[in-house]
């Protein structure tokens, strides 16, 4: 599940970037792929988890994780969770009144809109993954403005690092507005999936000559 203590951050040395990846997947027990959804069992941490997991009779999609992408963000953000994380009937409380007020700590509109969609009670109104990386929050031009000095110079220093050759060098990189497009994510799923299958084919085809080989050698035997 999506939660702070899943999040590794790497930083390698001079490069002024930091990586960041989920870790922890052990938990997610997977019924059904397609190119648009994952569906999952209810496995995960109760603070995180989408009211359709954790209160529902649903079988969750990919809009669980924007619910907890939604509870980290407001984490993040003001410090604290919507609900006593600690207590689980305050938790399950909060998702049945289907009520969040606005923190008085956020105060911009853009934020506040994209985190009430993310956190939205109903998975069909809840706001999608590519919906939500195109939000004005990240896109508007108040975001651009919001684009630090550091942030310049390192896209800077990329380019530079581009055009002597550098092939490890993406747009990530070199422009400090991008948007990661969600096709990205899924062509990278489909070629996984892709592998994996090969590699499945691969062992089940080596399992048989192995079965093979030892039903030979056992006939063999029993000739002498």
């Amino acid at each position: 599940d999506i939660k702070g203590g899943n999040i590794l951050l790497h930083s390698p040395l001079g490069s002024g970037r930091v990586i960041l990846k989920l870790a922890d997947f052990s938990e997610v027990k997977f019924l059904k792929q397609s190119l648009h959804q994952t569906f999952m069992t209810q496995r995960g941490t109760q603070a995180f988890m989408a009211p359709e997991l954790l209160i529902g009779s649903q079988i969750g999609d990919s809009k669980v994780d924007m619910w907890s992408a939604g509870i980290l963000l407001n984490l993040i953000v003001t410090h604290a969770y919507p609900f006593d994380p600690s207590n689980e009937v305050d938790i399950k409380n909060f998702l049945r009144n289907k009520t969040f007020a606005r923190p008085s700590s956020i105060t911009d509109n853009n934020l506040w809109d994209l985190l009430r969609k993310m956190l939205s009670f109903e998975p069909i109104n809840r706001i999608s993954s590519a919906k939500a990386l195109n939000h004005p929050f990240f896109t508007s031009s108040q975001a651009l403005r919001e684009i630090t000095l550091e942030q310049i110079n390192i896209a800077q220093s990329a380019q530079i690092s581009k055009s002597n050759g550098d092939l490890s060098i993406t747009q990530f990189d070199i422009d400090p507005s991008f948007i990661f497009p969600i096709t990205m994510i899924l062509n990278n799923n489909n070629s996984y999936q892709t592998g994996r299958e090969e590699f499945l084919r691969q062992k089940e085809v080596q399992l048989k000559l192995k079965e093979e080989q030892l039903i030979n050698k056992e006939e063999e035997f029993q000739m002498k």
